[in-house]
């Protein structure tokens, strides 16, 4: 284990085997960070909690920092994709409480990351700082850290959504878009359609900005339908996805996640279309489409929040 300063002790942990106060601390320092990081932050309830923290397809270790009382005031998990896929990175996720920041806490954590990342012959640590806390962006500067991709995170006042513009995106889909069709779906994916979904996951990660020398990953139908299980332990999905007529091929697809604990607050998950399909406005017949879904059977929304890297 790497050194802590005086009053401070750390260790590897993991959430199974964690004792419930721990649990319900930890869902305390990250809530109390997570205030920080989002003017209308939602606080977690411990599914949520278990549910982001556990991804599947991911291989983790875990650490915390306990002050001299045996309450634990920082953490990290340090993980990999489990199918061998980017074997040069190691994804860091840290946060330190606001109240025992500058005493080194952060740089013990990192000395763990990067201990893992040379027992595995990893070159590279990758994770995300947010311009909302000063100190992560002072703390990537420090060591050496580089920005690489920037992100902006939007948010959208569902009085504001403008209805009329969504069915007439829907009403003018089919003569926009001949040939093609749109199709909900709530909750999992239908079975048949498991392995075109891998696909079009697959392209999303591949067109979209990533960090320099990260590649997309190459998920199976399986692993797909294991992750929206997952995520269906700790919310409610609605997915609209664009279909060839002739070919049933899935082209495009946007989705929206709504947690158990907050029906207020409406994630976009993506939107995205296969680029041998795009121009033909699909992407705005099935956001349209999800949305005046979300509308009609997730009463109570407010907000709508969806991130986009620039």
């Amino acid at each position: 284990m790497a050194g802590v300063p005086a009053g401070y002790t750390i260790e590897e942990f993991d959430f199974e085997h964690l004792p419930e106060s721990d649990v319900d601390a930890l869902l305390a320092l990250s809530n109390r960070v997570g205030a920080e990081r989002e003017h209308r932050h939602r606080p977690l309830t411990r599914e949520d909690l278990l549910v982001f923290v556990n991804m599947p397809g991911e291989v983790q270790k875990r650490f915390m920092i306990r002050d001299n009382s045996g309450v634990p005031v920082a953490q990290m998990s340090a993980g990999h994709a489990d199918d061998g896929s980017n074997p040069h990175l190691l994804r860091v996720r840290l946060m330190v409480d606001a109240d025992h920041r500058r005493c080194g806490l952060a740089t013990a954590l990192i000395a763990e990351a990067v201990a893992i990342a040379e027992s595995q012959n990893r070159d590279s640590l990758t994770g995300i700082v947010f311009d909302t806390m000063e100190a992560g962006g002072a703390f990537l500067a420090a060591i050496g850290g580089e920005r690489q991709v920037e992100h902006q995170q939007n948010l959208l006042s569902l009085k504001d959504l403008d209805t009329d513009l969504l069915h007439g995106w829907v009403d003018d889909g089919p003569s926009r878009a001949p040939g093609y069709s749109v199709q909900l779906v709530e909750g999992a994916y239908p079975e048949e359609i498991l392995d075109q979904m891998a696909h079009l996951y697959f392209v999303l990660e591949r067109d979209m900005p990533a960090p320099e020398g990260q590649d997309p990953r190459q998920r199976t139908g399986a692993e797909v339908a294991e992750f929206i299980a997952h995520f269906l332990r700790g919310g409610e999905i609605l997915t609209a996805i664009a279909f060839g007529d002739e070919t049933g091929e899935a082209t495009g697809m946007s989705q929206l996640f709504r947690r158990h604990s907050d029906h207020e607050t409406w994630l976009v998950t993506t939107t995205m279309v296969d680029p041998a399909h795009r121009g033909h406005a699909l992407g705005k017949w099935v956001k349209a489409a999800v949305n005046l879904e979300a509308l009609e059977k997730w009463p109570g929304g407010r907000y709508e929040e969806t991130g986009n890297a620039e």
